[in-house]
């Protein structure tokens, strides 16, 4: 599928795409704020600094993902040919 194709047929929907990722935002900053509030001080700096961790990598699986699977297709489509002739 082209690039254009593709934002031609996004286009009419980035409104309501927009729309639900700002709700989104504001529901885990809702969220965010209720968990810290019912923790202590220092509760709360563990708490975040393991969402940080978390968050890091989980990152870090994802782009090692990326790499796994990149190098398996060019594994995979490099010895196709071979396979076929």
């Amino acid at each position: 599928m082209d690039e254009g194709r593709v934002d031609s047929t996004l286009a009419p929907k980035e409104e309501g795409l927009v729309e639900i990722l700002q709700r989104a935002d504001g529901l885990r900053m809702k969220t965010l704020k209720e968990v810290l509030s019912i923790l202590t001080q220092i509760q709360c700096v563990h708490f975040l600094i393991a969402a940080a961790e978390l968050h890091l990598r989980s990152h870090e699986w994802g782009e090692n993902r990326d790499i796994f699977l990149n190098k398996f297709n060019d594994v995979l489509f490099c010895s196709v040919p071979f396979i076929l002739q």
